[in-house]
């Protein structure tokens, strides 16, 4: 009965290691047809999406943008370059459709001088995306929706390439162009431009100072105080956003609040700035533990 008993378990034993062997296999099989991660999956494995990409590799399409705005004087058109790799659900990114490098023209029809504009992540909506891709693409900014980063909306109310508003309180529009899918947390990112004629030569000046650099979904707008909150780091411990006054184009920063680690805990650090002969200074106000 020993015996048996012996057999019995050394038949389990075997059957246990034959059972890893072929797991095993299984595994490098499948690690072997799928390496490379998720944009090199088979292709009958990938969304039909994917499989009915129609444009070829650095294939352009002209694009033409009216803005049906009677405080925009100028026109707009691009040159555009969709992009595979930067588009919706290729990598699986917050974006709402195709998205590709372009060349933005904006033109004064009075004086004939134009400004050029390049930006890496340029939206042009499906809706408007004609059949033949030697059609130029036609874009009435009315007739899609009219994003504001005043009032800040989730990604879906923000399909259009671009739009015009007065981000920075002095009255006039600047021209700000969307970078979707790449600011924090999967949002999209902004590119704030100026517009207006110097002499008889047309300038795009791009705002490359906080809190218009880097402008992004998760800034606040207080329109009545003329600040804008800039959201500038996020983490568990690791959160930092400042408080800007804009007045006249010019922004000057009011207070920040910043989250960090000492030796008790997680903290939340508010500092406010005064102005001194030498400048801003840097002063906290509160350190307070948070649970």
């Amino acid at each position: 009965m020993k015996r048996i008993l012996r057999v019995i378990k050394k038949i389990v034993v075997w059957l246990g290691y034959i059972i890893l062997a072929v797991t095993a296999v299984v595994v490098v099989i499948i690690l072997s047809e799928y390496k490379g991660g998720e944009n090199d999956l088979p292709e009958k494995l990938l969304s039909s999406e994917m499989q009915k990409w129609p444009y070829k590799s650095n294939e352009s399409l002209k694009v033409s943008i009216h803005s049906n705005n009677k405080l925009w004087p100028y026109e707009i058109t691009a040159q555009w370059w969709p992009e595979r790799e930067k588009s919706l659900p290729y990598q699986g990114m917050n974006i709402p459709g195709v998205v590709g490098r372009a060349t933005i023209l904006i033109s004064d029809p009075i004086s004939g001088s134009s400004s050029t504009i390049t930006t890496q992540f340029f939206h042009v909506p499906d809706i408007v995306l004609t059949p033949s891709n030697l059609v130029p693409v036609e874009i009435t900014l009315k007739n899609l929706p009219h994003p504001s980063l005043k009032a800040s909306e989730d990604n879906i109310s923000w399909g259009t390439p671009l739009f015009l508003e007065d981000v920075d309180f002095d009255g006039d529009l600047e021209l700000v162009i969307i970078n979707h899918g790449k600011g924090q947390r999967g949002t999209h990112e902004f590119e704030v431009f100026d517009i207006g004629l110097v002499g008889n030569k047309l300038v795009a000046t791009v705002k490359n100072k906080r809190p218009f650099k880097g402008m992004n979904l998760l800034d606040t707008f207080d329109v009545d105080k003329k600040t804008i909150t800039s959201y500038l780091s996020g983490g568990a411990c690791s959160s930092s956003w400042k408080t800007y006054l804009v007045s006249e184009s010019k922004s000057t920063p009011l207070q920040s609040v910043e989250y960090g680690y000492d030796d008790s805990g997680c903290f939340k650090y508010t500092y406010k700035y005064n102005k001194t002969d030498m400048g801003l200074s840097k002063v906290l106000l509160e350190k307070e533990l948070v649970e």
